[in-house]
């Protein structure tokens, strides 16, 4: 399976042995609908589960005095798939996968939605598909919300997202703008760059997102329970 990794990091200070500790953290932030700027957010819970393991990691804020940082405790030092889960009082919970650093690092680029951000998003978007997008607090669905990190890679391609308990497919729809920077609906295979892209009403369960074009792919999955955004945001492509 091949992950894409969607946490920036950098890694710093010493490499740890197996059986060391050492810390994974960074700012945890918030969008909203009537701000572009993102703010720190102090109240959340943040888990860390692995993929291939039955474990989960709750972060904690390591500094009273710094507002919005947060970090993990982690003990393998080997690089693994992993998903975090961030809740929020005002919020639907936002997974992003990627792989646990090797060695103490930060992370750059973290963040959730306030609930008026996504209400916002989905009210604009729903003028132009006709699926009708199904509420998150309810907990039946999830939807998976992304933006090309280099958007001129995803010209020529199409993807699909994929129910993998029932092997179904549901559709990914790309969004641009156009000469007047008004948005408009992309149909696939891409011939302009995207500027984001968004698959509605995914059930729970194990889902996988699959993007390929003339020159790269991309292949993610998640495990969800209902009620969340997927983040697919920054998403980056390899070569073929």
């Amino acid at each position: 399976m091949i992950v894409i990794s969607l946490l920036f990091q950098s890694c710093l200070l010493t490499e740890p042995t197996s059986s060391q500790s050492y810390t994974w953290g960074g700012y945890l932030y918030q969008r909203f609908a009537d701000t572009e700027e993102l703010l720190p957010v102090d109240n959340a819970t943040l888990t860390l589960t692995y993929s291939e393991q039955n474990e989960t990691i709750s972060a904690f804020q390591p500094y009273e005095d710094t507002q919005g940082y947060w970090q993990f405790e982690l003990y393998d030092a080997a690089p693994e798939e992993m998903q975090i889960r961030i809740e929020t009082p005002n919020s639907s919970p936002m997974l992003w996968r990627g792989q646990t650093p090797a060695s103490q690092a930060i992370w750059l680029n973290l963040f959730t939605h306030h609930d008026d951000y996504n209400s916002l998003f989905f009210e604009q978007i729903n003028t132009f598909i006709t699926d009708e997008i199904q509420e998150l607090s309810q907990g039946e669905v999830s939807h998976l919300w992304g933006t090309p990190l280099t958007p001129d890679d995803w010209i020529g391609g199409e993807a699909q997202t994929i129910h993998v308990d029932d092997n179904s497919s549901h559709q990914v729809f790309f969004f641009g703008l156009d000469e007047n920077l008004e948005l408009v609906l992309l149909e696939q295979p891409l011939i302009s760059p995207p500027l984001y892209f968004f698959s509605p009403n995914i059930p729970p369960g194990q889902v996988l997102f699959e993007f390929e074009s003339p020159t790269a792919y991309g292949q993610t999955d998640y495990s969800t329970n209902g009620g969340e955004i997927l983040s697919a945001m920054y998403y980056v492509l390899w070569p073929n």
